[in-house]
C-alpha cells in the first residue's frame, strides 16, 4: 500500500501510535511502514512527522 506521504498523515500516524500504546518508533507503526517508500534516504521527514506526532501525544496525554 505504498503511497505518498505527507507530513500531516505522518503526524497523524505517529499520534495514534501513542494511542495504542506503540513505542516511540516509526518502525513499530505496522500502518506507517507499510505506507512509506521503501527506499533508502526516502523518508527522513516522514519519520521526522510520525515522531512529533508521538511526542506531541505523549505530552497532551
Amino acid at each position: 500500500m505504498e503511497m505518498n506521504m505527507t507530513p500531516q498523515f505522518a503526524k497523524t500516524l505517529g499520534s495514534i501510535a501513542y494511542a495504542n500504546g506503540l513505542p516511540c518508533a516509526p518502525a513499530a507503526s505496522p500502518e506507517f511502514m507499510a505506507a512509506i517508500n521503501p527506499a533508502i534516504g526516502s523518508n527522513i521527514d516522514a519519520m521526522k512527522a510520525w515522531l512529533s506526532g508521538w511526542v506531541e501525544a505523549s505530552l497532551a496525554a
